[in-house]
């Protein structure tokens, strides 16, 4: 406690001048920089990371052997993990260089730190750890690591380094066939990352609009084109699997999503889920005009999906009747909402 505690402090905020002092005051004890000094068994250097001071942690790399720079905390984790959710590009240099060893440790749920950078959303410390996994083999960097460092770009929202993966990898069947779900679930659920369509007229064309698109849509392009390569029982599993995915994406007002989707893979636009709903109904339900408008490109069918019922007897009028399952967004005001409502019943009306 006599030592610990200030060397906490010291470490925490990154006072290099402390931690030093500490360290000469204490010169007996050879190995005080692989002493754990919390109770998760961390180090100074795993402290000191947090505290964002570069220079602290090179000094301390510099006077750490490489078993203390490998010690682990009880997750698992070493002092690269927690440079990782950092994303301090300097620091995990510093310790790659110094011990190489630590790119190969796993924590205890058998993540390598590149897993926490992409999930942190950490670009350029993804970038510079698939560098360096890139050149290794066997089961220091295996196919399901690839996958998982690609599914937890997806989550970290670097859709650029997920394409690049992707391109990579592109021989391989990517994603496997147990990813490919989860993958498109994960897109279908972020809407934000496609909001690049201005306008939905002939939005579901058979050619590709030539306008260059966000690096979101050209991600799903190339993961739609590897999935629709594979056998019609597997692509209907992966879309209307646990995931639900076409329904999620309806829910969440995801309209370019399913547009993309619908290019390769029509019948999305007439499946129903559990509740024998489409895409459309649930539009409904939460509101999203974008999903129902486009309803309007499938010709007369439309006339037909407006009185279809789910298994409750509800069409899309009585849907339209119910309250929202979703706020109208950019609606305040108790009038301006109950107005959005009466245009939905009104459309579905006329």
């Amino acid at each position: 406690m006599r030592i610990c505690v200030p060397l906490f402090h010291a470490s925490i905020i990154g006072d290099q001048e402390e931690v030093e002092k500490i360290l000469a005051v204490n010169h007996e004890l050879k190995d005080l920089l692989g002493y754990c000094i919390t109770k998760d068994k961390s180090t100074t250097l795993q402290i000191g990371v947090f505290s964002q001071s570069t220079k602290l942690v090179l000094y301390l790399v510099q006077r750490m052997t490489h078993q203390q720079l490998a010690l682990q905390s009880d997750n698992g984790q070493t002092a690269l993990h927690a440079v990782a959710m950092v994303g301090n590009v300097d620091m995990a240099r510093a310790m790659v260089e110094r011990c190489p060893e630590l790119l190969r440790i796993r924590d205890k749920d058998n993540w390598l730190p590149i897993y926490i950078a992409a999930i942190a959303g950490k670009h350029n410390m993804v970038a510079y750890f698939y560098g360096k996994y890139k050149s290794m083999a066997g089961n220091d960097w295996t196919n399901k690591d690839i996958h998982e460092v690609f599914f937890r770009c997806l989550f970290g929202d670097l859709f650029d380094f997920a394409l690049k993966i992707l391109d990579d990898n592109n021989e391989i069947g990517f994603p496997r066939t147990e990813y490919a779900q989860a993958v498109l679930y994960v897109l279908a659920r972020k809407t934000y990352a496609f909001k690049d369509m201005k306008s939905w007229k002939n939005s579901i064309a058979w050619v590709l609009p030539t306008r260059e698109s966000n690096v979101a849509t050209r991600l799903l392009r190339k993961i739609w084109k590897n999935i629709l390569e594979r056998p019609s029982n597997e692509i209907n599993g992966i879309l209307f699997g646990p995931l639900r995915v076409p329904f999620v994406a309806a829910e969440m007002g995801n309209a370019n999503f399913l547009v993309e989707l619908a290019r390769g893979h029509p019948e999305i636009l007439f499946m129903k889920d559990a509740n024998k709903q489409s895409i459309f109904h649930i539009a409904i339900s939460h509101r999203h005009e974008s999903v129902y408008n486009l309803s309007y490109e499938i010709g007369s069918i439309h006339n037909y999906t407006t009185c279809l019922t789910d298994k409750d007897g509800n069409n899309m009028l009585h849907l339209a009747g119910m309250k929202a399952k979703t706020p109208h967004e950019n609606v305040s005001g108790v009038v301006f909402q109950m107005q959005r409502e009466l245009l939905w019943f009104k459309v579905l009306i006329f």
